[in-house]
């Protein structure tokens, strides 16, 4: 596997999907606790924002992964 050009070892790639999948979950969660009555409206904006920006990262790795499976099968 290779991401821009460098390739991943077997037990790398796997890391890699792991703690993507990982981080993915934290954000969500996160999200969810920003979902309550208790957080200000303008602090619950700015904080999903930057949770929308990070899961588009994480988004964009993943597909980087998965592209890079296909391309090898």
């Amino acid at each position: 596997m290779q991401i821009n050009g460098t390739t991943l070892t077997p037990r790398q790639a796997h890391l890699m999907r792991t703690a993507l999948h990982r981080y993915q979950a934290r954000v969500l969660d996160a999200m969810r606790m920003l979902d309550t009555d208790t957080v200000h409206p303008k602090a619950r904006a700015h904080i999903s924002g930057a949770f929308t920006l990070t899961l588009d990262e994480i988004s964009t790795l993943i597909d980087l992964i998965n592209n890079d499976q296909e391309a090898a099968k």
